[in-house]
């Protein structure tokens, strides 16, 4: 006669000391691992009006594949993650991610991709502002003030000798030649964006 037992399954009792589930799995996080695109948090930070000023705590940060995408939007991050291999991974990362001029060109690619996909938006603004009323008027000028600020900040870092005057004139200077597109009907969207990364980089010492 067999017995047969029923119930709960034993309960997983947690990681035990000097285990680390995670140790080989850094690469494949880094790699792999979704986050956001570069547009998702560009929009955050201008969303939530973050500045170099600011500082962000990054728990359980992995190998800083998302600390490196906010990195370039504040003053400093702080990735905190208790595998060690993790954090091995994040610094190899770190030391590759480039020159200071990379969140610039990242800010620059993102507005022609705008201007050029969604032209339609931009004569919406122009012909629509004085509509608006006044609060949605304010959010939206506040939004405005919290992009430039991100371009002030990424021109400065590039050109160190640039006072925040010049380089928020360089920025509205190089929003308007990209927001043309809707008066420029000659070139195809790819055309039309190739040209304006040409230009653009040329007038903001990219090239």
């Amino acid at each position: 006669m067999s017995t047969r037992t029923s119930g709960c399954p034993e309960r997983w009792p947690g990681l035990q000391f000097g285990q680390r589930p995670y140790r080989q799995a850094a690469w494949f996080y880094a790699e792999h691992r979704y986050r956001p695109g570069e547009a998702f948090f560009r929009l955050l930070a201008t969303h939530l009006g973050w500045t170099d000023a600011d500082r962000i705590l990054d728990l359980g940060a992995g190998p800083a594949h998302v600390s490196l995408r906010l990195a370039p939007l504040v003053g400093e991050v702080v990735a905190l993650e208790p595998e060690p291999a993790m954090l091995d991974e994040g610094r190899r990362r770190v030391r590759r991610a480039g020159g200071g001029d990379d969140t610039l060109r990242a800010l620059l690619e993102w507005h022609i991709w705008f201007a050029v996909e969604h032209r339609e938006l931009i004569v919406v603004q122009d012909r629509d502002w004085s509509s608006l009323p006044d609060d949605a008027r304010e959010r939206v000028r506040s939004l405005q003030r919290a992009y430039v600020e991100l371009w002030v900040s990424s021109l400065r870092r590039v050109h160190r000798q640039l006072d925040e005057d010049h380089a928020r004139t360089m920025a509205h200077a190089a929003f308007g030649l990209i927001n043309s597109t809707p008066h420029s009907t000659f070139l195809d969207e790819p055309a039309m964006a190739t040209l304006l990364e040409e230009m653009a980089t040329g007038a903001l010492g990219l090239a």
